[in-house]
């Protein structure tokens, strides 16, 4: 009767080892380590943008020293590229401060986003950066010219250091140049269209 009596005494024994064992087992078993990995990850995402931010910031840093490398090129003294409006504000829109010929020296102040404070003629204001060039006619290049639908040959518009017609010139353009078109139709059609005809 004691043997018998053993038996159910080692099978709560064994029930409780077994328990005991899942108490052990079970809090391991809940555990998400996918989530602890997620965790992990997440703070490489803002490293990412701070990184494509740090990107931007050093082009943009290149773009502005290109930028003042170019302006910085350009002497004391600057020249008209073509005829152009001498602004009070840097800005297309604002007003006009008188009309500048071509090839017109001009004293440069300062050059900022596109833009040069000049003095000319006891006149201070604003040109485009790229009216403007460091010698006189120094980016204009005349063309080799064309045969008209006569069958004559024309010069291509040119510029004047004077800002004065050349002989034979029968408009001018308003980009500055003068043109010896010898019909109206098409004239100065690739240097802004015809300023005013000449007689």
């Amino acid at each position: 009767m004691a043997h018998l009596l053993a038996h159910p005494r080692s099978s709560r024994q064994e029930g409780q080892a077994f328990s005991a064992r899942q108490s052990v087992i079970n809090p391991h078993s809940t555990r998400q380590p996918p989530k602890t990995a997620l965790v992990s990850t997440q703070p490489s995402r803002p490293e990412g943008r701070g990184m494509r931010k740090l990107s931007s910031a050093v082009l943009a840093l290149c773009f502005a020293a290109s930028a003042l490398t170019a302006q910085a090129s350009l002497p004391d003294t600057a020249y008209t590229t073509a005829a152009v409006s001498l602004r009070a504000k840097p800005d297309p829109t604002s007003r006009s401060l008188g009309r500048l010929a071509a090839e017109t020296p001009v004293q440069v102040v300062a050059c900022e986003n596109g833009w040069c404070q000049t003095a000319v003629n006891g006149l201070n204001g604003f040109l485009p950066r790229l009216s403007l060039s460091a010698e006189p006619n120094g980016s204009f290049k005349e063309g080799s010219g064309y045969t008209n639908s006569k069958g004559n040959r024309v010069r291509s518009p040119t510029r004047t250091p004077d800002n004065q017609p050349p002989a034979g010139a029968s408009a001018q353009c308003r980009d500055g140049t003068y043109s010896f078109s010898q019909s109206r139709r098409g004239t100065c059609s690739h240097h802004g269209g015809v300023a005013k005809w000449l007689p």
